[in-house]
């Protein structure tokens, strides 16, 4: 906060802008993926998750954080609903129990990671140029194997036909808000 020259409470104002990228990206992965497919989505969510990154590495205004914030909402949510999707379609209940249980050591893991480096002296500034590099190892890895992350045709011919309704839709929008 010292660094974009910002008080405690702004932290208030950056919150909203993840939550609407990620509201607005979750919302459009059914869209996305039914015309790229879950290689391309995550290849490129995760390509600009990195670029996003280290641009908030280098951020030296608070607009340019609130960017990269929004950025970041954009493509987690894009990453996150194709996971869940592609693994919804091909792995049992269990396998997703596992994956998600994964993703929360993972999130209790980050913060703690940060908080260790920054201790140890470490800017944030690296810390977040450090998360780049891992994300944008992963973009690669994602990339090298987006044609192999494809539905099946039985897959594809039954979400054809799904497509659910504004009634049933605005219940969840309402709630996913408080």
């Amino acid at each position: 906060r010292l660094d974009v020259d910002q008080p405690l409470g702004a932290l208030g104002i950056i919150v909203p802008f993840g939550v609407t990228g990620y509201v607005v990206s979750s919302s459009a992965t059914g869209f996305l993926l039914a015309r790229k497919g879950v290689g391309w989505l995550l290849t490129w969510s995760t390509a600009l998750s990195a670029a996003g990154l280290a641009v908030l590495g280098l951020a030296d205004a608070f607009w340019v954080v609130l960017a990269c914030v929004f950025l970041a909402g954009l493509t987690s949510g894009a990453i996150d609903t194709a996971l869940n999707a592609y693994a919804a379609s091909r792995f049992s209940a269990r396998h997703i129990t596992w994956m998600h249980a994964f993703y929360c050591v993972g999130a209790m893991a980050g913060p703690a990671a940060f908080v260790v480096l920054l201790s140890a002296g470490v800017s944030w500034r690296w810390a977040y140029a450090g998360l780049a590099v891992a994300q944008g190892l992963l973009a690669v890895a994602f990339g090298l194997t987006a044609k192999r992350w494809v539905h099946t045709p039985a897959d594809r011919e039954r979400q054809k036909g799904e497509r659910p309704s504004l009634r049933v839709l605005w219940p969840s929008l309402a709630t996913y808000g408080l």
